[in-house]
């Protein structure tokens, strides 16, 4: 017979997780985790009615529910208690998931969705993906896969279609201008960490997101722009809604000299102000001019990057609007089982300045950009920023 884990136990794990992120040196861990023991009777009573309803659901329930779907349903009923979109509770399969993507193995279509009803719009097609080889592009909307259309029912289990299953296909059905269009999509791709080009001596390095790869090809892109002589590099952000601040600070570490001796590069305060979290910039630095092309959807850690960027005055910025004001710190902590959680532990503080959090940052010169085509040469906003650089 299989071992059971019980429903209070695993909310005290999830308890347990939610509990230390706010305890990130070695003696406040010891301090919260000593505190939680001694309380855990107390919490075996208060979930004891949990208890009972899952001995009820073993010996009574008629349906064909397993223990791990019903654990799993617990888990994301918790997180999502916290009112928050972004913390979320993760399956162990999902967390694998989750690991992969942060390297750039992405294990579903490259398309970001967000629910409409019974539909999914899609919202954002990544470059390089299945998704975009397909044909689908932001605004589509999917009713269903593989023949059957998405309802109330089934809706939670179909759309689990796109993701996972790296080297399988699925068949996307979707809705453009009131047309609907099947098409069949394959599953599992690699993110590139860095796309570059040169555009009239001037160095163009595209950051999508943030891998554990990205810092060593900027490294080694940008060493070969100025080794060439090129006037100036931009770094495009524009699509960059990275949560992988660690990789981040790597990358910005190409750009930027060691950081004051009384102040640290990167700061994260949690909600009483308290410093828990800081990192520091090491000697180097690039001494060309730069500018960074962001938008109003540049967010979390491709946000900092910019405002550090500035705050050390290496590089000016061009957007067609604030950034988009998301300080948030987020972290995974992983469960017993192989699930895991994905919690908001703070807030990042910029290097100077005041906090951007929800104005975002403000640009240098604001500039909309309206290509029509594939190339540098198309891109209004790229072209506009090669002129202020080089003039």
């Amino acid at each position: 017979m299989n071992k059971k884990i019980s429903l209070g136990t695993v909310i005290g794990l999830i308890a347990i997780a939610v509990a230390i992120t706010a305890s990130i040196t070695l003696n406040a861990v010891k301090l919260s985790y000593n505190s939680i023991l001694k309380n855990l009777p107390e919490r075996s009573q208060r979930y004891a009615l949990l208890e009972e309803l899952q001995d009820i659901i073993d010996e009574n329930y008629y349906g064909k529910r397993g223990r791990e779907e019903l654990l799993a349903s617990l888990g994301e009923g918790y997180i999502s208690s916290l009112g928050t979109s972004d913390d979320k509770f993760m399956t162990a399969e999902e967390y694998k998931e989750y690991l992969s993507e942060k390297n750039g193995n992405m294990s579903g279509i490259g398309a970001k969705t967000e629910r409409v009803k019974n539909t999914l719009k899609i919202t954002k097609v990544y470059s390089n993906s299945p998704a975009k080889k397909a044909g689908l592009k932001a605004g589509d909307i999917i009713v269903g896969f593989d023949g059957i259309k998405l309802n109330r029912s089934n809706f939670k289990t179909l759309s689990k279609k796109l993701n996972g299953e790296s080297l399988s296909t699925v068949n996307i059905i979707y809705k453009r201008d009131k047309t609907e269009k099947t098409v069949s999509v394959a599953k599992g791709y690699e993110v590139p960490s860095v796309e570059w080009a040169v555009h009239e001596n001037v160095g163009y390095l595209k950051i999508a997101d943030f891998f554990s790869k990205t810092a060593e090809d900027v490294k080694v892109q940008t060493e070969k722009f100025v080794s060439s002589g090129m006037k100036a590099i931009i770094i495009d952000l524009r699509e960059n809604e990275s949560t992988n601040y660690d990789y981040m600070l790597s990358c910005l570490d190409v750009f930027v000299p060691m950081n004051d001796s009384d102040n640290h590069t990167f700061k994260v305060a949690d909600e009483d102000g308290n410093i828990i979290k800081t990192a520091s910039t090491t000697p180097g630095e690039v001494n060309i001019p730069i500018a960074i092309l962001a938008s109003t959807k540049t967010k979390a850690a491709a946000e900092f990057f910019t405002a550090a960027m500035k705050d050390f005055s290496k590089a000016v910025i061009f957007s067609d609007g604030n950034t988009a004001g998301d300080v948030s710190l987020m972290e995974v902590f992983e469960l017993s089982n192989g699930s895991a959680v994905l919690l908001t532990v703070g807030k990042v503080q910029p290097y100077k300045g005041k906090s951007y959090e929800d104005e975002g940052i403000t640009p240098d010169y604001i500039y909309e950009s309206d290509s029509k085509g594939t190339g540098l040469s198309e891109d209004s906003q790229f072209v506009y920023a090669v002129s202020v650089l080089t003039e």
